[in-house]
């Protein structure tokens, strides 16, 4: 039995842009507040508006991606807030084009096509090796950006299509 399972779970980077427009969402809901509470009430309904607002985009900032590796096909969910769960696709290895690290030359091409997907389940930070798939989907095709941990998937999806998988 050659058969590999492996889950890999990456948080994504704090965003500092999405931070900045969380504490402006609070302070403009807390102004409404004050408004409504020191001035007329009719501050309220812009204040609870706000108040929902920014409820609902900070629970979508905190995101974390597992990925699921089994035989060379990825499921790839996120995961908001340590709560909710959302598939955000299925890529198997029947419609892998290329599978090579983000700054190899051989995606160069694929980078340059007018209306091509690129999702990027990636962390975000500078640090990571990040790999990057272009897989036939039937809308055309689409660009994933995935942080493996280590080579193990890659060499075993290399033994699964060897002229599709690149290391350098």
């Amino acid at each position: 039995m050659n058969d590999l399972y492996q889950e890999i779970l990456v948080k994504q980077k704090k965003n500092s842009a999405a931070s900045l427009v969380r504490a402006a969402l609070i302070a403009a809901t807390v102004v409404f507040a004050l408004g409504a509470f020191f001035m007329h009430p009719v501050f309220l309904l812009p204040a609870l508006a706000l108040g929902i607002l920014c409820w609902f985009y900070s629970s979508r900032t905190d995101r974390e991606y597992e990925y699921l590796y089994v035989n060379g096909d990825f499921d790839i969910d996120v995961i908001y807030n340590r709560q909710k769960r959302k598939k955000m696709g299925s890529y198997d290895v029947n419609s892998l084009i290329v599978f090579a690290p983000e700054k190899s030359h051989e995606l160069d091409p694929y980078r340059r096509k007018n209306g091509m997907t690129i999702k990027d389940y990636s962390s975000k930070e500078g640090s990571a090796k990040v790999w990057g798939g272009v897989y036939s989907v039937d809308k055309g095709e689409e660009m994933i950006l995935l942080e493996l941990e280590d080579d193990s998937i890659v060499k075993d999806l290399r033994r699964y299509a060897p002229r599709k998988v690149f290391l350098d």
